[in-house]
């Protein structure tokens, strides 16, 4: 392909919100090398709010993520609708950020002049090996560089467009999304002097998994941290999550109401991205606000337990990890591959009162200017 080409590239990532952040930068260093391509971005419906907006993508292309896992003649014809679809768009390349072959059977269906994929354990002319011990945006730079490398494109070029690009992930808020975070801070009475923590306790509801109840703290460690940290001074707590978990957020206030607010399931994410970007401190388990703090360059503090904070923190010197210190974690990588205990228990090794100490020194000694850089965040171990 000639270096003045303009491809049309079809980039796959279906699932879920974080993991299609993650990818963002590998969409930037695209643009980067090759000005003129056009990006379209298939995505599933329940992960589309993280790519909306992004500018580098001329076409956003939603499905339904169930697809994937469920095996019905209803399901069938809409794939092969989908096939078809995406056929008569007549795609140069396809970079999907995926390593299930079934999939990748499917894109190469479409006959394009080139495509690249993740892989379990090898790089060749269509894969490179998806390295579990690397951070995630790594592994995405690496593969959309072997794409590139693939359309002529030197080292020389690669390389330095890498160093800009591999460490920051985006989100782009709207003007009406930002007006309406204002309004609905306003309605809560918080002021511009007041600090904000916005509270993630659930995680993922992704629809293409079911574990993801193995990452999160507890309640009552959240109600620990909540019932603390209401009581700093000039303070205001924002409990953030799905409609599914609408109820937890009210039991976590708990008398506390005149400091704590529960907007779980009352806003979308879109608007609670706007929020969020309002906030001095994010505190999360790990999950896709988690990278939505990191995209935002808001100071977050995640924890850890079979996932690990070396390959998933956003490396920003906003970002400090707490990882279980329980001899086995992280164990949980790319997939969760079953837990040597009766039930994970590694997330409640995590003190709620090292918890708390790490916030209030966050809050305390605020970061201002942001840099970006795997060896800018920070873990510590509970």
């Amino acid at each position: 392909m000639p270096l003045n080409a303009s491809p049309k590239i079809l980039v796959v990532k279906v699932n879920a919100i974080g993991d299609v952040l993650t990818v963002t930068p590998a969409l930037s260093f695209i643009k980067k090398v090759c000005p003129n391509s056009r990006l379209d971005f298939l995505v599933g419906e329940w992960s589309e709010p993280a790519i909306r907006n992004n500018p580098a993508v001329s076409n956003v292309i939603k499905i339904d993520e169930k697809w994937l896992v469920k095996r019905n003649v209803e399901t069938f014809w809409k794939i092969v609708k989908l096939f078809f679809l995406l056929k008569s768009k007549k795609y140069d390349a396809v970079l999907g950020f995926h390593r299930s072959k079934l999939l990748q059977i499917f894109f190469r269906c479409l006959n394009t002049d080139l495509s690249m994929f993740f892989s379990y354990e090898k790089n060749d002319d269509r894969h490179v090996a998806f390295d579990e011990k690397k951070h995630f945006l790594q592994n995405n730079i690496s593969l959309v560089y072997a794409l590139c490398k693939k359309m002529d494109y030197s080292d020389e070029i690669l390389n330095k467009i890498k160093l800009e690009t591999e460490t920051q992930m985006h989100w782009y808020l709207q003007a009406e999304e930002q007006e309406e975070a204002n309004r609905i801070l306003d309605s809560k009475g918080i002021k511009e002097t007041h600090k904000i923590i916005c509270i993630i306790p659930g995680g993922g509801n992704n629809p293409m998994r079911d574990e993801q109840s193995y990452r999160q703290w507890g309640s009552n460690k959240f109600k620990y941290l909540i019932d603390n940290l209401s009581k700093l001074e000039n303070t205001h707590i924002l409990i953030l999550g799905s409609k599914n978990e609408e109820e937890l957020g009210i039991s976590l206030i708990d008398g506390n109401d005149l400091f704590v607010s529960n907007l779980a399931g009352s806003i979308s994410l879109r608007i609670a991205a706007a929020i969020m970007n309002k906030a001095d401190l994010i505190i999360t388990n790990d999950t896709g606000p988690m990278h939505m703090a990191g995209a935002l360059g808001i100071p977050l503090l995640a924890l850890f337990g079979p996932t690990g904070a070396k390959e998933k923190l956003p490396p920003t010197n906003h970002s400090i990890g707490i990882q279980s210190s329980l001899h086995c974690s992280p164990c949980y990588y790319a997939v969760f591959r079953g837990c040597i205990y009766y039930y994970p228990k590694c997330m409640s090794t995590i003190r709620e009162d090292k918890v708390c100490e790490i916030a209030k020194e966050i809050l305390n000694n605020p970061q201002t200017n942001i840099q970006y850089g795997f060896n800018h965040f920070k873990i510590v171990y509970s």
